[in-house]
């Protein structure tokens, strides 16, 4: 196993948030643990290089119990295809790179922070829905090309933050999700009135601090921010742009289950609704797609060891209808 990062020194040098209150947050995070170097490895990986697999292939071998989990993840009903694997490369051929390096993000990070109750695991179904839907999506977005490898990691760390505040007071954490608020800005005040902090600014900081790659921090800062309606203009602009799109579905299925796209007019209806990007395919073929990330995700909520039956379990009668549906 990677030994743990070092901390990083005092972040001096990083004026996006106001000194009183990185002060505050730099004090919290030198009490809470930090992912493993692996994190940092896999979220650097650039999945257009020539080794690509290569790399993702050393990472893998590099942990024995995270091995076990891709040769796990190979041989279940997903992607169960004649014979069992039986090495790691064999693997890495079924499930893809990209996708065993998503996995592997998601085993450190759940390392750090493990669902032990139902709020981290509340957090744990919204972040890797939201992981999967960018992964899926990026390639349909018009007019840009967003890396799916990256899509997927901003998706999955861009609540960072929450994950962190849970960590380090549970109780104030529990005031926060129980308050009604509505839209990010009140969530914000919600935050700063128990923590003296957003979650936005807590996890951009805490990004800096593992040394992960600017693009995520900056997205986990701006994700409630005012979100541009275009993708295109570089690849923040582009990453938070479909995170919008996403981020709200997500919520929305880690709540109703993979049910919620049994009625696909009232799907379609609501991503027509809800989503402002242009993409390349009609509202039925994303449907479908999002439907299969869904899938996909309870599949890597498996092999993390968080069950998540009701993804594909709850019934009708369990379920909200989508809200433009009356």
């Amino acid at each position: 196993m990677n030994p743990p990062l070092r901390p990083a020194p005092r972040l001096s040098c990083v004026v996006s948030v106001p000194t009183t209150i990185r002060d505050r947050i730099e004090q919290v995070l030198e009490k809470l643990p930090v992912p493993s170097s692996l994190a940092v490895q896999v979220a650097a990986l650039d999945a257009d290089r020539i080794d690509y697999f290569e790399r993702v292939h050393e990472l893998v071998d590099a942990d024995p119990g995270f091995a076990l989990r891709v040769l796990h993840m190979a041989n279940s009903a997903q992607y169960r295809a004649g014979r069992p694997v039986l090495s790691t490369a064999a693997a890495l051929l079924r499930v893809g790179a990209r996708a065993a390096a998503g996995l592997m993000l998601a085993d450190s990070i759940q390392r750090v922070f493990p669902a032990l109750d139902r709020g981290a695991r509340e957090l744990w179904m919204h972040s890797v829905l939201a992981a999967c839907f960018m992964r899926r999506m990026a390639p349909m977005v018009s007019n840009t090309r967003i890396d799916p490898g990256e899509a997927y990691t901003a998706g999955l760390l861009h609540d960072i933050g929450r994950f962190l505040m849970l960590a380090h007071n549970p109780q104030q954490f529990q005031m926060v999700e129980q308050a009604r608020w509505d839209g990010p800005e009140e969530l914000a005040r919600i935050e700063v009135g128990w923590f003296g902090y957003t979650h936005a600014d807590l996890g951009y900081l805490a990004l800096h601090q593992w040394h992960l790659p600017e693009a995520f921090a900056v997205v986990a800062r701006d994700h409630h921010r005012g979100v541009p309606a275009v993708a295109g203009e570089g690849k923040v602009e582009s990453l938070l742009a479909l995170l919008a799109d996403v981020d709200g579905l997500a919520t929305l299925v880690a709540r109703e289950g993979l049910g919620w796209f049994d009625d696909a007019m009232c799907s379609a209806a609501w991503l027509e609704q809800n989503t402002r990007l242009r993409y390349r395919w009609d509202l039925t073929h994303r449907v479908s797609v999002l439907r299969s990330a869904t899938r996909e995700a309870h599949e890597l909520l498996e092999a993390l060891g968080l069950s998540a039956p009701e993804f594909v379990h709850r019934t009708a009668g369990e379920r909200s209808p989508p809200a433009v549906c009356v």
